[in-house]
């Protein structure tokens, strides 16, 4: 990492970017949909507001973003094998080594980019063209520090104790910061034993450290620091969103890295990846824009216990019986009756009147006002429970939703406008609820022959059948789905198996694919709908069975006519917990998806962490839980539809 020379023309060159605005073809591949990766932030606004839309305007190919940082983007491609998750990856000047040495990014075609020439002469690079210069700086909250700090000692002085921030060593901000600390206190490459000594030195003044660079956003929002290391670009999204904080250069000078673009090796759509980069604004950009990258049937028979219960209801309903002993006046209320039943002089203890009988009556009613309502009693610590920490939170995501920023406090409906408004997210939401539809369909289809199985089988291969289907909920989610990446990997066990006995040449494409994320769902959900399946059968009489042989049923016409209708509380219990989990199930989704994949989770963890966007990812997720409960009440609304066509 270097000190750049911050002359007029380099600075021009770090704020605007580093394309050129070259004539592009009319129409370039527009079935093609390219995948871009891009920083959180200003890179992402940037690509979303202008390069995006501008991009589809000129040739017709779709843009879809992905926010990771750098390292991130490295790590992804080095364990996609050839299958790359995006066309595009934005690269800092270290992630560019490590890129090239694994052979993850192709060079660059300086030949079919008429505008590479036209670049600053450092920013020319044969693996992809150089747009940005990220500037480090020293970020303060002009609230609460009224003149700007000038160099990095400042972070040293004792009013700070507790309120300067720093972020992860291993993130690019830490690493760029540690070099800066190192070169103002006498370090070399080869010895940054003064950085650490000026490290150890600051923490005493350290309040908090963001784990990443969402959480670092977080705590100068909650304005949990006043004094960090930062730089200008984060620190135009927060002052975007209200955040008071500013940037200030030390006298000393910032440090900084050089941005890239870069074409993937094996790309899906290599032509629009090397179109992108010409869309860069250029110099002379006239705006100025930095883009970077179970209950009982009722029809059932009863036995001789269904009987007696049922009578004893019937009498209870018609009240107590009554004593013989007790002969009532002639035309005594029921009010009067009521009340000499509790007097004291009609207790009698041994057939003797009791001399407490007062006290007995008051240990009676006490005992009958205890005992009036148990239940409630019961589920009072469980409701209070779910109210502090269900309802509660959730109380909060809804009213962060009607903000426009966390801290402006200004009820509006903006986000609601802006998620219904956007024809990208909401077929974000629609792919998220289609693919619960058909991971569900899948549990579905598997699940109940498996269910059926299991009751046919003896108890002993049945408590191996459970077994094994229900292991994937034992297993902790991140190891089962890693699993699932080795085997639908190209070198994985399924291609390797089918190339093995010659059904295929060449390995399908499993990972990052929606029919790899409904596999991986389906296998891991298949015991929800399994269990509530068995569950109801075995509450199904056999003499039923008997019944419809008999009347020439056969065994299709049985199963359609009489084992499915009385099985479909189950099913539909199945496919509910199925079809919840499954939208829902953030793990699987991102890491069998990849960044080609975009469903609901993983877009509302991008918003609230990547881009900081806290009220939008509050209302997307309250969009989100209203249209997964709709599902759900037309699940429950066709489970009552069907049972009173088979039993009405």
């Amino acid at each position: 990492m270097n000190k750049p020379d911050m002359n007029r023309r380099t600075l021009l060159a770090a704020g605007l970017g580093m394309g050129a605005a070259a004539a592009l073809p009319t129409r370039l591949l527009a079935a093609e949909n390219l995948v871009v990766a891009t920083f959180p932030g200003t890179w992402n606004e940037a690509h979303s507001k202008v390069l995006a839309p501008y991009f589809k305007k000129r040739t017709g190919a779709s843009v879809t973003q992905t926010i990771k940082l750098a390292h991130d983007q490295v790590s992804m491609l080095a364990a996609a094998g050839g299958n790359p998750p995006f066309d595009v990856a934005i690269f800092d000047d270290p992630q560019v080594l490590d890129a090239v040495k694994q052979g993850l990014i192709v060079e660059y075609p300086k030949s079919k980019s008429p505008n590479f020439k036209d670049l600053l002469t450092e920013y020319q690079d044969p693996w992809g063209p150089k747009i940005s210069m990220q500037v480090i700086g020293i970020g303060y909250n002009p609230k609460r520090i009224s003149t700007p700090p000038t160099s990095w000692e400042d972070l040293l002085n004792p009013k700070y104790k507790g309120r300067v921030g720093l972020t992860a060593l291993n993130s690019q901000l830490g690493i760029a910061f540690l070099v800066e600390l190192n070169r103002v206190n006498g370090g070399t490459v080869d010895n940054f034993d003064p950085a650490f000594k000026a490290l150890k030195a600051l923490l005493p003044n350290v309040g908090a450290i963001g784990a990443n660079l969402g959480a670092y956003a977080t705590l100068w929002q909650q304005e949990e620091i006043d004094i960090a290391p930062y730089n200008f670009n984060f620190v135009q999204t927060l002052k975007g969103k209200g955040v008071p904080v500013e940037l200030a250069i030390p006298k000393t000078g910032a440090v900084g890295w050089r941005t890239s673009f870069h074409l993937v090796k094996g790309a899906k759509a290599p032509e629009s990846g090397r179109a992108i980069h010409r869309l860069q604004p250029g110099r002379g950009s006239p705006d100025g824009t930095r883009a970077g990258a179970l209950q009982r049937d009722p029809d059932q028979r009863q036995g001789p216990s269904d009987r007696r219960d049922h009578a004893r209801a019937r009498q209870d309903a018609r009240g107590p019986r009554k004593d013989p002993r007790r002969r009532l006046g002639k035309g005594e209320s029921a009010a009067r009756r009521a009340d000499r039943a509790v007097q004291p002089r009609d207790l009698e203890v041994g057939g003797e009147s009791h001399p407490e009988g007062h006290r007995l009556r008051e240990s009676t009613m006490a005992g009958r006002t205890a005992n009036q309502h148990p239940e409630w009693q019961l589920a009072l610590p469980l409701g209070a429970f779910f109210v502090l920490f269900f309802i509660a939170p959730l109380a909060v995501l809804a009213v962060w939703s009607f903000y426009t920023a966390p801290e402006t406090h200004t009820l509006t409906l903006a986000q609601y406008a802006r998620f219904l408004g956007d024809r990208f997210t909401l077929g974000i939401l629609w792919n998220t609820l289609w693919l619960g539809f058909q991971s569900t369909l899948v549990c579905l289809v598997f699940g109940y022959p498996l269910a059926w199985l299991a009751l046919r089988l003896t108890p002993r291969w049945q408590a191996v059948l459970l077994f094994v289907v229900i292991l994937p909920i034992l297993t902790s989610v991140v190891v089962r789905t890693f699993a699932w990446i080795v085997i639908l990997g190209s070198q994985g066990v399924i291609n390797k198996s089918l190339m093995a006995i010659g059904l295929i040449d060449t390995p399908l494409r499993l990972l990052y694919t929606e029919t790899g994320v409904i596999m991986v769902l389906a296998q891991v959900q298949l015991p929800l709908m399994v269990l509530p399946i068995m569950a109801t059968l075995t509450r199904v009489d056999r003499n039923l069975f008997d019944a419809s042989a008999s009347l020439g049923g056969g065994a299709w016409r049985t199963f359609w006519k009489v084992t499915l209708p009385l099985s479909m509380p189950g099913v539909i219990a199945g496919c509910i917990l199925v079809y919840a989990a499954c939208v829902t199930a953030f793990v699987t989704q991102t890491l069998i998806g990849g960044a080609r994949l975009i469903y609901m989770p993983l877009y509302i963890y991008q918003q609230a962490t990547g881009a900081n966007d806290w009220p939008f990812a509050a209302a997307m997720s309250v969009v989100f839980m209203v249209a997964v409960l709709f599902v759900v009440y037309l699940l429950n609304l066709l489970g009552r539809t069907g049972k009173g066509q088979i039993y009405g």
